[in-house]
């Protein structure tokens, strides 16, 4: 991983967080517990702050930007995509955000209590702390922190 100061300010992140090898944060990045930072990630508080929230994962070459007057901001049990770009935005907890910000459970339906192995959630609720939490905590045992 490339953790980068910028403008005096060094990236935070807790021991229990995995970020891969080749990821990149830099600047005012703090990124909560039990989360995992994929492949080729970029995290980069340019003018902005960037705050992630627990259990989060940030898949493979996602890009996020914290930009002045706009801090990236995500809530817990949020899942960021692969190659999603995110500037400068707030994703509310448990969130499973591509392109659209679109709830996990509404997306994969009834399979994904039985695939992600989690109790199916009462209709109005959402599985994410499960899962997020599930997901990040097997990533973090499988990589460790990866360098």
């Amino acid at each position: 991983m490339l953790r980068l100061a910028d403008q005096d300010k060094s990236p935070s992140i807790p021991a229990d967080t995995r970020i891969a090898p080749n990821a990149v944060v830099s600047g005012d990045v703090s990124v909560g517990h039990n989360c995992s930072i994929g492949f080729g990630a970029l995290l980069t508080a340019e003018s902005g702050p960037i705050r992630i929230g627990d259990n989060c994962v940030v898949m493979d070459g996602a890009v996020l930007r914290g930009v002045r007057g706009n801090p990236l901001r995500t809530g817990d049990n949020v899942l960021v995509g692969p190659h999603a770009y995110l500037t400068g935005c707030t994703i509310e907890q448990n969130v499973f955000h591509r392109d659209r910000g679109d709830d996990l459970q509404r997306r994969c339906g009834r399979r994904a209590s039985y695939v992600l192995g989690v109790a199916r959630p009462e209709k109005g609720e959402t599985m994410m702390p499960d899962v997020m939490r599930r997901y990040a905590r097997f990533l973090v045992r499988r990589h460790g922190r990866d360098g």
